[in-house]
């Protein structure tokens, strides 16, 4: 069963629900016609209801895991500018970094072709060698059908992970683009019970964004675990997709450092949910990161012009 929740703003991004039933979680991009029928009942959903929707988060249970989709319709936003911005590792590692637990994320390519590296860490400042790795392979095209898609797949992921699975899709809107993000992954045994004793203890306080039902009280509860670990990983990877979108074409260390600047300033938003560090500390780290990051794609590319 499903899992939703919708919070609101105005903004010229809007995030939200693929109101059509839960998707399968399978690592296939959709049809243009599965794609446009979500899009339609979206459109019919915020006529009734009169209201602009930031996001609304669709979660529900796997075998082994959790998934997640949402759906994005960017305004003014052509798809075929979308595409071009979106449509390579080295970008999406620009805005996957901007996730305060990505301590560097690198890319290149290999006999299987296009990859992402994304060292995984602590809120506070690591370096990569002391994070923990999780390598992707990145696909991209353009269906028969016109849906323009990106895939991330690893079959091992950091911590225990497993079938780990990123996938936006997209289409032409009659105003911009619409899109829809899915995010998935499974748990072995060990670390299904590592992370349970976890989000018991040090996190059980943490919570997600869907709505699960009401206490005693009546009021609202929200998701907790894995389930709500990922909520705000998908959340955070969105807003952090909205930032990069607002100027994808720029470069340099200020330009990094204003992005960051604007996607925590985004995630304050929800600060039950996303509040992690302070603004401070999290640029400072960031700016050491970046750095480091530069550095280990230097290596990357003088390899692969050495080869």
């Amino acid at each position: 069963m499903c899992n939703k929740v919708a919070l609101l703003r105005s903004v010229s991004v809007v995030l939200v629900l693929v109101l059509a039933p839960c998707i399968g979680w399978g690592q296939q991009v959709s049809s243009y016609a599965e794609i446009e029928a979500n899009r339609q009942a979206l459109i019919e959903w915020q006529a009734e209801e009169e209201r602009d929707v930031d996001f609304y988060i669709d979660s529900a249970p796997i075998e082994g895991g959790i998934g997640t989709t949402v759906a994005l319709i960017v305004d003014d936003l052509d798809l075929e500018d979308a595409g071009s911005a979106l449509d390579g590792p080295a970008a999406w590692c620009q805005f996957l970094f901007l996730h305060l637990n990505v301590k560097t994320c690198v890319h290149g390519e290999n006999d299987e072709g296009r990859w992402i590296r994304m060292y995984m860490g602590k809120k506070s400042y690591q370096t990569p060698k002391k994070a923990e790795e999780i390598e992707l392979q990145f696909n991209s095209g353009v269906t028969g059908d016109g849906v323009n898609w990106v895939n991330l797949t690893a079959d091992e992921g950091p911590y225990g992970t497993s079938d780990y699975f990123v996938g936006l899709s997209a289409i032409p809107a009659e105003n911009g683009t619409y899109a829809q993000l899915r995010s998935s992954q499974k748990a072995s045994g060990a670390a299904t019970g590592a992370m349970n004793f976890y989000y018991k203890t040090l996190a059980r306080d943490k919570i997600g964004f869907s709505v699960v039902g009401t206490d005693k009280k009546g009021n609202t509860k929200y998701s907790t675990g894995a389930q709500a670990m990922l909520e705000r990983n998908v959340v955070r990877y969105l807003l952090a997709i909205d930032v990069y979108m607002q100027s994808p074409a720029d470069a340099g260390t200020d330009a990094f450092l204003e992005r960051a600047a604007k996607w925590f300033d985004e995630t304050e938003r929800y600060p039950e949910q996303l509040h992690e560090v302070d603004r401070d500390d999290y640029l400072k780290n960031k700016k050491k990161e970046y750095k480091n990051m530069l550095e280990l794609q230097a290596e990357i590319d003088a390899a692969a012009t050495a080869d």
